[in-house]
C-alpha cells in the first residue's frame, strides 16, 4: 500500500512516498519530474521492493532548495533522509540528473550496497546549453510519441514537467540556475566511488551519447554497463525492463 510522507531538513520539506516490502530500494527521477509521472515506476518496483520515492527538492511536493545547490549538495540532504529512515543494505536507481546525485550519495553512504544508474548526466554536455533544453523540451517527446505510443504517458511526463518548473515553482529562475550549476560542476569526487553499479544506456538517447558511458569508470571502480536499444526515457515507458538487472 503506497504512503506519502514528508521529511524535513535544515528547514527544506520533502516530499515522498513509500510502497512495497521486501529489501529497500530508493528511487530518484529524474530533472523536471515527480511521483505525479513516476506511478508506473513505484507500482512495478514494488512488488518486490520496499520503495522509497521522493520528489528531490525543487520539483514535485518537496521545498526549493535554499542554496545554489551541486550533485553534493543533493547527495547530503538525501544522506540524512537515508539516516533518518535507519535503511541498510540499500539499493539506489538513479535516472538522468539524478544519477550523479545517486553517485555522490554512494560515496557518502555505506548503507547503499548498489546503484543503478539509467542515462544518467553528470559528464560534460556536447555542445551548448540552449541545445539541451530543446532536446529535453521537444525531440524527447517527438521520439516517446513515436516510439512509444503511449500518448496518455506522454501527457503526464510533459505535464509533471510544465508544472514542475513553470506553474507549482514560482522561482523558475532559482531552479534554473540550481541545474545548470549542478550540470556546470558534474561529478566531483576525490576518489571513484567503490559501491557495485550497473549503468543502463539507451542507444537512441537525446541527450547523453551512450558512446561517452565508458567515461564513467572514471568515478566509478566497479562498473558494468548494459546497452539497450531505447531512448532516454524508456523508464517513464517501460519500467519492467528493468526487472532483469534487479
Amino acid at each position: 500500500m503506497k504512503q506519502e510522507n514528508t521529511f524535513d531538513y535544515q528547514g527544506i520539506k520533502m516530499y515522498y512516498v513509500t510502497a512495497g516490502s521486501g529489501k529497500p530500494l530508493l528511487l530518484l527521477n529524474g530533472v523536471g519530474m515527480s511521483n505525479f509521472s513516476a506511478k508506473d515506476k513505484v507500482n512495478f518496483l514494488s512488488k518486490k521492493f520496499a520503495v522509497i520515492s521522493p520528489d528531490l527538492p525543487g520539483f514535485g511536493k518537496s521545498d526549493m532548495p535554499t542554496g545554489l545547490w551541486d550533485f553534493e549538495s543533493y547527495a547530503i540532504y538525501l544522506k540524512a533522509f537515508i539516516q533518518s529512515l535507519n535503511l541498510e543494505n540499500l539499493t539506489v536507481v538513479g535516472e538522468s540528473f539524478s544519477g550523479p546525485i545517486a553517485i555522490h550519495l554512494a560515496n557518502q553512504c555505506p548503507q547503499i550496497t548498489r546503484l543503478i544508474l539509467i542515462n544518467p548526466a553528470g559528464l560534460p554536455l556536447n555542445g551548448p546549453y540552449w541545445k539541451t533544453v530543446f532536446n529535453v523540451l521537444f525531440k524527447k517527446s517527438f521520439n516517446n510519441l513515436i516510439y512509444y505510443r503511449d500518448p496518455e504517458k506522454l501527457l503526464i511526463s510533459i505535464g509533471d514537467i510544465i508544472s514542475n518548473i513553470f506553474i507549482k515553482n514560482l522561482d523558475f529562475l532559482r531552479l534554473v540556475e540550481i541545474v545548470k550549476n549542478c550540470v556546470s560542476i558534474g561529478i566531483n569526487l576525490p576518489q571513484p566511488i567503490q559501491t557495485p553499479s550497473l549503468i543502463l544506456s539507451s542507444t537512441r538517447d537525446e541527450l547523453f551519447p551512450s558512446a561517452d558511458t565508458e567515461k564513467f569508470k572514471t568515478y566509478i571502480s566497479s562498473l558494468e554497463i548494459e546497452y539497450l536499444d531505447e531512448y532516454h526515457d524508456w523508464f517513464l515507458f517501460r519500467p519492467e525492463l528493468i526487472e532483469q538487472y534487479l
